[in-house]
């Protein structure tokens, strides 16, 4: 076997010294001298497996960055073969049989003890690293790595927007801000100044309405106060009563007349000038005859100057000139008895001790608005059945009549 003889002995021991292929020659010889040969082959294999080392293994990483060259490194070893017989395969596609041999998990995608990869894909990869040795046994580990896709770098425009949004929601806050305590402000200064809280909120939401209102307003544009003051419901009201009194019973400088609201404006008449002054006492004594027909004459130029002043003064705005001559056909009286009035008694010219009795009370009427429905109430005196009255609320002239 192998060189070695064994003489007489049907089941000789033999150990093998190398992994080989040894040829076994047996010879049969009788007493009769006759010889019988038979061959055979007897292959030496090692049952030892290759190993890892645990401490490289463990060492792989389990996350890279798309694109980014690593460097895998194994340390392997063998109880029989040297380490420069065995063989590394790292099959990078476990799940594909790619030479060939049956086994989807030892292809040689990668080969040696310490290659290099780069992970263009991001996702999870499998590898599955096997170890082979002479006799090819084999031992395998396999493990994953994490590629995680390059992150976006911002550029500097970017970070310049990011910056600028950011300034511009810090200011729209700040503005926003400043807004609401004007506005409070603004609040305040109505109640300050006799309205309630429902009225200065209605007061403030009219204005907001009617008037545009600046982002840096005051709180006066925000109370409506910068287009005039503001009047309460219940001055309102009090002014309201007072322009009625006023429209019945006058001004505060008139007199305490009761009929003073329903009297006629008094006209206003223009004063005589001074030739027209004594140019009527010349007339009044003529008729009470104590002039002479010498001065009836002298009379017909101031008379004429009288009727042309009062024909001026109520004339239209452009006058025109007139002239007025008396008719020669009148007769003046030529002589007229005096009469000399008798004394009054005295007695007649006494104040009298008793006082007028008092003028009847006047009766309140509530009265509604045809045009604007407003209520308001009015005081008319005595005697009196109906009046027209103009509408405190909207000035429409309102007939009112005084039930009996």
């Amino acid at each position: 076997v192998g060189g070695t003889s064994y003489l007489n002995t049907t089941t000789p021991q033999w150990t093998p010294d190398e992994v080989r292929s040894y040829e076994v020659v047996l010879t049969v010889t009788d007493q009769s001298g006759n010889v019988g040969n038979a061959t055979g082959i007897i292959n030496s294999v090692d049952p030892t497996l290759p190993t890892f080392d645990a401490s490289t293994v463990a060492n792989f990483p389990v996350e890279v960055t798309q694109g980014e060259t690593v460097r895998l490194e194994v340390v392997v070893s063998d109880l029989y073969d040297s380490p420069a017989a065995l063989r590394v395969h790292w099959d990078l596609q476990p799940n594909r049989d790619t030479d060939g041999n049956g086994n989807a998990k030892d292809d040689p995608d990668k080969m040696g003890l310490n290659p290099q990869f780069t992970f263009d894909r991001p996702g999870v990869r499998e590898i599955v690293v096997t170890v082979f040795d002479a006799s090819n046994n084999s031992d395998t580990y396999a493990f994953s790595i994490d590629v995680e896709p390059i992150p976006e770098t911002p550029s500097y425009w970017t970070g310049g927007a990011l910056m600028l949004i950011g300034l511009v929601m810090v200011a729209g806050l700040g503005v926003a801000g400043l807004r609401a305590v004007q506005r409070n402000r603004g609040f305040k200064l109505l109640i300050g100044r006799g309205l309630d809280e429902e009225e200065a909120r209605a007061h403030m939401s009219m204005t907001a309405q009617r008037n545009r209102i600046g982002w840096f307003a005051k709180p006066e544009a925000y109370a409506g106060l910068d287009a005039g003051d503001v009047v309460s419901a219940e001055d309102r009201r009090a002014a309201q009563k007072q322009a009625e009194l006023e429209a019945i019973y006058g001004g505060a400088t008139q007199g305490a007349d009761p009929n003073a609201g329903f009297a006629p404006s008094p006209s206003n008449f223009p004063s005589l000038s001074q030739a027209s002054q004594s140019a009527a006492a010349e007339a009044a004594a003529l008729l009470s005859g104590d002039l002479d027909e010498s001065t009836v004459e002298s009379l017909q130029s101031p008379v004429q100057e009288f009727v042309g002043a009062e024909a001026a003064l109520f004339d239209e705005p452009t006058p025109v000139a007139t002239s007025v001559a008396m008719p020669s056909s009148v007769a003046l009286p030529v002589e007229v008895p005096k009469t000399t009035p008798e004394p009054v008694p005295a007695e007649s010219l006494e104040t009298p001790s008793t006082p007028p009795p008092a003028p009847p009370p006047s009766s309140s009427v509530r009265h509604t608005c045809d045009a604007c429905g407003a209520v308001f109430e009015i005081d008319i005196p005595a005697g009196i059945a109906q009046a027209v009255v103009a509408c405190p609320a909207c000035s429409t002239d309102q007939s009112i009549t005084v039930n009996a």
